[in-house]
């Protein structure tokens, strides 16, 4: 009987000790979870748009969208819901991402504030520009960087591109041409894999600058690019959502003013000059007046002040003939500087806009050379 008793009390303790291990084991498993899932979710502070702004950029493009900007929020929605990029975005499947208004709204809640920045910069031979775009998140910045570098990865154990680390980045150049790199929450593609090494030198200076600066203080971005495209970016407001700018050196404005339909108002904006080695640059600026509407400010910075003069003018002209047909309202266009020609005027339904033209641009490109 005792022997009995024995036996069931080390059977006991037996089944109590693997029941308190499964237990333990799985709490230490759940916290772990909660630890990586945590650490993989935290946000990661943005760097200024500045920061990508190489000394030779010709042209730039800053788009960001904020959590608290319904305009943004409302554009980023609805060029999520794009069959273009829907169908690029890779599944299990194989099939397009399947993707709804509230789900995007709601992806897009969650990231933001997410910001873009493209730039032009002088090309070679084969190309008179060469391109670079950088991506930066505030949050989950971790989690998709761990499926970046594991897609860059695989690229390289393929073949397909060379892997290396820089300075705390990782960077892939692929052996066809471009280059990819990731670094903290920031997520770049360039043509020239000399770009993003130049890009992850000025994050590196800003984050040693944010380290340094008093308590609560954020050093003030450095806009890198000297010349009339510093002048350009001078006249915008930083906080806005939208900004760019673009010199004309290289006929830059001829390449941005032949991406309109063909047609009247192209051809007097041509007529006017407004793409004319006469305008040095052109900047401008969006502001968000409602969830739909935007306030858009044009600044056409001119060689002299008798060219600004019949710069207005023809604009002013332009603006009067498609007053009812074009898809600015309440046009104004003044004289400020001398030299500079400012433009104001308001986008009715932003997103809807700039969706149609995103898809006119899509089939353009994808139309055979003639």
């Amino acid at each position: 009987m005792a022997v009995m008793l024995d036996t069931e009390k080390r059977r006991r303790k037996w089944i109590w000790g693997c029941t308190g291990g499964c237990l333990g084991f799985l709490v230490a498993s759940f916290l772990l979870a909660y630890i990586v899932v945590r650490v993989l979710m935290r946000p990661v502070p943005i760097v200024p748009p500045e920061t990508f702004i190489t000394p030779d950029t010709q042209a730039f493009l800053i788009v960001k969208v904020a959590p608290s900007d319904p305009l943004m929020v409302s554009l980023a929605v609805r060029l999520a819901l794009l069959r273009g990029f829907l169908e690029k975005v890779p599944t299990k499947e194989g099939a397009p991402l399947q993707m709804n208004a509230e789900r995007a709204r709601a992806l897009i809640l969650q990231t933001a504030p997410v910001q873009m920045v493209r730039i032009l910069q002088p090309g070679h031979e084969k190309a008179p520009f060469e391109s670079g775009v950088a991506f930066s998140i505030f949050k989950y910045s971790r989690l998709f960087g761990l499926v970046v570098r594991s897609y860059m990865e695989s690229a390289s154990g393929k073949k397909q591109a060379n892997f290396e680390r820089y300075h705390g980045a990782q960077l892939a150049a692929a052996k066809s041409g471009g280059a990819i790199g990731v670094i903290e929450n920031n997520y770049m593609g360039t043509d020239d894999e000399a770009t993003i090494r130049d890009w992850v030198d000025a994050i590196q200076e800003r984050r040693a600058r944010e380290a340094q600066a008093p308590k609560g203080q954020a050093p003030a971005p450095e806009f890198r690019a000297g010349g009339q495209l510093k002048a350009a970016y001078e006249r915008l407001d930083p906080r806005r959502p939208g900004l760019f700018a673009s010199l004309n050196s290289q006929h830059e404005l001829a390449g941005l003013l032949s991406l309109m339909p063909a047609g009247r108002a192209r051809d007097l904006l041509v007529a006017a000059g407004s793409a004319s080695d006469k305008v040095l640059s052109l900047s401008g600026e969006l502001k968000g007046l409602n969830d739909r509407d935007a306030a858009l400010t044009l600044f056409f910075q001119c060689a002299d002040a008798a060219f600004a003069a019949r710069l207005q003018a023809a604009l002013a002209q332009i603006a009067a003939e498609f007053v009812s047909t074009s898809p600015l309202r309440d046009i104004k266009v003044e004289r400020s500087e001398g030299a500079v020609v400012k433009l104001e005027a308001r986008i009715e339904n932003l997103p809807d806009k700039v969706a149609e033209l995103a898809t006119y641009l899509a089939q353009r490109q994808a139309q055979p050379a003639r």
